[in-house]
């Protein structure tokens, strides 16, 4: 029953600054009636946007909404994109989607956050995070799924095309 479910059984996922936004790419509803939400912090930073991967876990009654923001590195027009995320067998969420890499290019992105939710686990790819550059300047990864071993599929595009990347469980 979520007849009780925030305000008229909507919950708005509020920037913590103004002028910023947020945006829901993907959703996920777990069987303790928990939403789990995947998308973009949109962070307007003096005359210069940084955006971030975004994780909301709101409660069941919608009372409570506990964020998360990742950037893959700083800087002017930082560019990161959530796009899509999965639980993994020891409760973590494995969020992916793009990261725009120092050259400017953009390539798949993935990173693994704690149960607690208060940070990435750093013992994922390197620091706690991976990108996969397919070469071009177009990879987007827009989906993921766990195996039962634990491996990471993604898959979304890359200049164009269809592309798939397999991390290992520690996201290499």
């Amino acid at each position: 029953d979520y007849g009780n479910f925030g305000s008229a059984a909507a919950v708005l996922l509020q920037p913590t600054a103004n002028g910023d936004s947020t945006n829901a790419a993907r959703v996920i509803l777990e069987s303790n009636g928990t939403i789990d939400v995947a998308g973009t912090y949109y962070a307007n930073q003096s005359g210069f946007n940084s955006n971030e991967f975004y994780f909301a876990r709101i409660s069941a009654n919608g009372s409570t909404v506990e964020p998360f923001e990742y950037l893959f590195s700083s800087g002017p027009n930082a560019d990161d994109h959530a796009q899509d995320l999965a639980i993994d067998s020891q409760g973590r969420y494995v969020v992916v989607g793009y990261h725009r890499g120092a050259s400017g290019n953009y390539d798949f992105a993935a990173i693994r956050i704690r149960s607690d939710l208060y940070d990435v686990d750093n013992t994922f790819g390197s620091g706690g995070q991976t990108t996969i550059d397919f070469g071009d300047n177009g990879d987007d990864a827009k989906d993921v799924t766990l195996t039962p071993t634990g491996y990471i599929a993604l898959g979304g595009q890359a200049n164009g095309q269809a592309a798939l990347a397999l991390l290992d469980p520690n996201g290499n």
